[in-house]
């Protein structure tokens, strides 16, 4: 009688730590697809926020000719500091 209450003890412990394990498993994997959605939306947001710098930038230099590379240094340097992702 102590062995099968002392068997189904053993039992009991060794299926709630494989129920853990398997809890443990699903969260990680939700929690690792969320921090690559994050990182994802991220990156997209970065490309689309250079992407739209530079097309100004392309705007204002087209408008405006540049007389050389000083000036277009200058226009660069005014986008690098309104938008850190170019740098």
């Amino acid at each position: 009688m102590t062995g099968g209450a002392a068997a189904a003890v053993v039992g009991m412990f060794f299926w709630m730590a494989w129920h853990a394990h398997d809890i443990v498993v699903a969260d990680t994997y939700n929690l690792s697809s969320n921090l690559a959605l994050s990182v994802e939306q991220f990156t997209a947001r970065t490309i689309e926020t250079v992407d739209l710098r530079l097309r100004n930038l392309g705007d204002v230099v087209a408008a405006k000719p540049a007389s050389g590379a000083r000036d277009v240094a200058a226009l660069l340097n005014d986008e690098l500091r309104g938008a850190p992702q170019l740098s």
